[in-house]
């Protein structure tokens, strides 16, 4: 069973990007997002109006995620897009990285705004497979907070209901040689119990490839590498890539998607 996954910073749309703004890149955006087709997107910086005018366009996705502001709309979400046809939720939720994870526009640890983990357990309709997805943006600012927040989401991860496969999504603003990064794949300790180092799917299949995917609007292939997708050992990474797609010289956003070809065995 073969499932293509998303992990997208759209950037948020109320910036005073000038001529790049939301309005400006939107049908953009979207016409990247019908094209690739993914079973399943998580996106980043994603406001509600923008996620209104995505689904608008894109009306085979469904939607888990909360605002993370208040837990209901305010703030950006973020959010999972997943493929109607193909799955049904089973259990979803939304955690605030903050010592109180489920208070609604909790933080702590330094970073300055409220950070969230959106989440579910998706059931392949045919195949009554389950795979979990996590998708998170973590703090562009404390350092101490992103690691914090990469030990409650591996916590979180340990304690799922089921022994189902992991997709992680995530604008994590750090390189892959950050400590958090390197915690995910198991190269730092990890106290969780029943902790079984993840995947970087991208380096799974490049190996010592440079690219990047912060491109400041500009189309740097050579930024840093701030979008991730890691998998649980028990998926098998089949390709990987990150889309540089422009539309007459301007880019849907500051970051490239990352996108994974990911197979899992049939139960």
């Amino acid at each position: 069973m073969e499932i293509n996954v998303i992990s997208y910073n759209i950037r948020y749309g109320n910036a005073n990007d000038g001529k790049r703004c939301w309005k400006n890149r939107r049908s953009l955006l979207i016409e990247l997002l019908r094209t690739h087709d993914s079973d399943l997107i998580g996106v980043q910086e994603a406001l509600r109006f923008q996620l209104d005018e995505i689904r608008s366009e894109l009306p085979d996705y469904g939607e888990i995620g909360a605002g993370r502001d208040d837990g209901k709309a305010l703030g950006e979400y973020s959010a999972l897009l997943y493929k109607t046809d193909r799955f049904k939720i089973d259990e979803s939720g939304t955690f605030w990285f903050s010592d109180t994870p489920d208070e609604a526009g909790s933080k702590s640890w330094g970073n300055r705004i409220p950070r969230v983990c959106s989440w579910a357990l998706l059931v392949d309709k045919n195949t009554k497979n389950g795979i979990y997805h996590y998708n998170v943006h973590l703090d562009n600012w404390s350092q101490y907070s992103r690691e914090k927040s990469i030990e409650l989401l591996i916590n979180n991860i340990c304690k799922r209901t089921y022994e189902y496969p992991v997709i992680i999504t995530g604008d994590f603003n750090v390189f892959e040689r950050n400590p958090v990064i390197r915690s995910l794949k198991g190269l730092i300790p990890v106290k969780s119990p029943g902790f079984v180092p993840f995947i970087d799917a991208y380096r799974e299949i490049h190996p010592r490839a440079l690219g990047g995917t912060y491109n400041f609007f500009r189309g740097f292939r050579f930024g840093p590498r701030l979008d991730y997708i890691f998998v649980s050992q028990d998926l098998l990474v089949r390709d990987v890539e990150i889309i540089r797609t422009s539309f007459g010289g301007m880019y849907p956003s500051d970051h490239f998607p990352i996108k994974a070809l990911l197979k899992y065995e049939e139960v």
